[in-house]
């Protein structure tokens, strides 16, 4: 059996090898000799391209579109206690300020070595830690107190006459019976 088998084999090989030394038949080689007399085409040159028109830009001295625009009350109006110039434009903005003030939930409180810090669930159901002096919602709000039960914002609200004004937001705890889904 075992000799039938490596005779099995040798054949085959045989065979293998047979295929292999063949010649290359003549429709390639009537193929690769047409391509091989073919005339080759002359390239038209790439046009020139048109000179540019330069532009001098003459708006840098104007009020930058991007940047927050805040009207200060002009020396006529009377300003009240509550109307002031407006938040600081130049410090950098917190996570929480990408979140609407109202889609934002107080869900707990933390105290550490007597400092107190809020968590805080925005709309996509991510909680936050925050404590005074962090900045949440859209109107540049800062917290100014906490408190186990509710915490104190003051954000920058338009004034109505062109300019901003503070004002004191209190977002409460969130009960139990009151918690609600994310976004709602």
């Amino acid at each position: 059996m075992l000799r039938f088998s490596g005779i099995v084999i040798i054949l085959f090989m045989q065979m293998m090898l047979h295929g292999c030394s063949g010649g290359v038949d003549g429709d390639t080689v009537e193929f690769v000799q047409e391509i091989k007399n073919r005339k080759s085409k002359v390239l038209e040159p790439t046009p020139a391209l048109p000179q540019a028109q330069s532009f001098k830009y003459k708006a840098a001295d104007f009020r930058d579109p991007f940047e927050t625009f805040v009207v200060a009350a002009t020396e006529s109006e009377p300003k009240s206690d509550n109307q002031v110039v407006g938040p600081d434009l130049h410090r950098v903005r917190e996570a929480l300020e990408s979140f609407p003030l109202d889609s934002l939930q107080m869900v707990g409180t933390l105290e550490r070595a007597g400092e107190f810090f809020v968590l805080l669930r925005d709309n996509v159901g991510t909680v936050h830690t925050v404590t005074i002096g962090n900045y949440v919602g859209q109107n540049a709000g800062k917290i100014g107190k906490i408190t186990e039960t509710a915490i104190e914002i003051t954000e920058w609200l338009p004034s109505g006459k062109g300019g901003l004004k503070e004002h004191m937001t209190v977002l409460p705890l969130m009960k139990k019976g009151e918690e609600t889904s994310p976004g709602k």
